[in-house]
């Protein structure tokens, strides 16, 4: 018959049931309970009409999918341990009443696990504890908790505690076990247990929500399953120390959040992926690090006077899309850190304050155009990596090779002064075709005077013979360039 019949494990030691469990024809067991200290293991699904309970601490290990009414621990005592290493479904009931918390789920296998609850007999869920653990073999798995459960309350008085012993380290690189909630806001509290420096875990949302952290050391990354969904605000900083998150967004060209505020300074260990990143006025802002190098999206510095900061670590990596603006012309700064590539930074009406690549060993790729009251390339070596790159603003200082490739770059405004370093490198692809070039409107200025005569190489990719002349054109605004430049060192390739 349906419905009819109970597994009760109470003889202590580990009982593993293979195979399906109820649901052949429609047909389902009642009741599964657990006691005296037993270890049951599911290996395959398993379809209960009536409840789960779990007491004495004994542990119900899933491996497959699992329904059930509920899944409850009397005594709080009670341990539900996922194992399985394909992704699975838990079905629950929501309820009438509240249930007996569980002293903590515990994830094993690689697997992720979606917890959905179906039913109207109330509001309260199906499952409830204050602990997530993941162990074992569980770097990589996610865990998407029913809707409407937040990070800051899982049922119960206390803030979700999530813990994890996998640690982060892949073959290729860095990875995390993640929890992800959906259809609730949530708030992060200074002292709530996630992660710990030697274990980062990931933080989701899975709908178009909140969360604050108010954490000073956030030992987890955050991201979005849903493209821009999901607000994020960050508020853990105090005085003379810094807020710490490990990343804001997967990867660049992953689902981006609708927005990310920081009310206070930060230490961004990993990836800003945003439709729009505020930094507040005031508010420094340093990203990159162990969790991820990409930025991808907008970044706006202040929330009103333009006064935020924004500092990247070495290595990062910005789509060529990406843009940083200002809310208010001439304010803000842009600093990188080490090597970058770039960008789009500013814009003609609204340009920051300054941009500044202060590594004593660096080099830009820039992919975008850049519009500041100062811009100083240190001794950064440039690659022109987009067809035209617009430099804009006050004053530019560069004192290391331009490397034009065969593209373009525009000193569309202000002083552009090299130093003794600069040199200028450039590639002709076709014999009657295009070189990359210097543009110098009109408003601009160049001086290469400190350079003593500037080298210019040429990397001859035509393959091709041709004769009589043929001329190209290097620098064109040729009289705003105050300097002298050699004679083209050419390297040739197939001649």
């Amino acid at each position: 018959d349906a419905n009819v019949g109970s597994f009760i494990f109470n003889a202590g030691g580990t009982n593993i049931v293979s195979g399906t469990v109820g649901g052949q024809q429609g047909n389902k067991f009642n009741t599964v309970a657990l006691d005296n200290g037993t270890t049951v293991k599911f290996l395959g699904n398993a379809t209960f009409n009536g409840n789960t309970t779990i007491a004495a601490n004994s542990t119900l290990q899933i491996g497959g999918n699992y329904t059930t009414d509920f899944v409850a621990s009397a005594d709080g005592t009670g341990i539900v341990e996922f194992v399985n290493t394909d992704p699975i479904t838990v079905t629950l009931n929501k309820q009438a009443a509240p249930v007996n918390a569980l002293k903590q789920i515990t994830v094993s296998g690689p697997g992720n696990v979606v917890i959905n609850e179906i039913g109207n007999a109330g509001n309260y869920h199906g499952a409830v504890t204050d602990t997530i653990a993941f162990e074992n073999s569980s770097l990589g798995a996610v865990v998407f908790l029913p809707r409407g459960i937040p990070f800051n309350d899982a049922g119960n008085i206390i803030p979700l505690t999530i813990k994890s012993t996998v640690g982060n380290k892949t073959a290729a690189g860095f990875d995390v076990p993640s929890v992800i909630v959906s259809g609730v806001d949530s708030v992060i509290a200074d002292g709530q247990v996630i992660g710990d420096q030697n274990n980062i875990v990931g933080l989701g949302l899975g709908s178009d929500n909140d969360i604050i952290v108010n954490a000073t050391t956030l030992y987890a990354g955050i991201g979005t399953i849903n493209n821009n969904q999901g607000t994020v605000t960050l508020s853990g900083g105090i005085p003379n120390t810094p807020g710490t998150v490990y990343g804001l967004g997967t990867s660049i060209g992953a689902s981006k959040f609708k927005q990310v505020t920081f009310t206070t300074d930060y230490n961004n260990l990993g990836n800003i992926i945003a439709t729009n990143a505020i930094i507040n006025d005031g508010v420094t802002v340093t990203t990159g690090g162990i969790a991820g190098i990409g930025f991808d999206g907008k970044i706006t510095l202040g929330n009103v006077n333009g006064n935020g900061n924004v500092r990247f670590v070495d290595g990062i990596l910005s789509n060529s899309t990406s843009m940083i603006g200002t809310t208010k012309a001439n304010n803000g700064t842009v600093t990188y850190l080490g090597n970058a590539f770039v960008g789009n930074i500013g814009d003609s009406g609204t340009p920051v304050a300054s941009v500044r690549f202060t590594g004593s060993d660096g080099g830009a790729g820039l992919q975008g155009n850049i519009y500041s009251q100062v811009i100083d390339f240190g001794t950064y070596n440039l690659g022109i990596l987009n067809s035209n790159v617009i430099l804009g603003g006050g004053t530019t200082a560069i004192n290391g090779t331009i490397n034009l490739l065969t593209n373009t770059l525009t000193f569309a405004s202000g002083t552009s002064t090299w130093g003794n370093n600069t040199s200028i490198e450039t590639t002709l692809t076709l014999a009657n075709g295009n070189i990359g070039n210097i543009v110098i409107l009109e408003g601009a200025q160049v001086n290469a005077t400190t350079t003593g005569t500037t080298t210019i190489k040429v990397q001859d990719n035509a393959n091709a013979n041709f004769s009589g002349t043929q001329t190209y054109t290097l620098i064109q605004g040729g009289a705003r360039f105050n300097g002298t430049l050699g004679g083209p060192n050419f390297a040739v390739t197939g001649s």
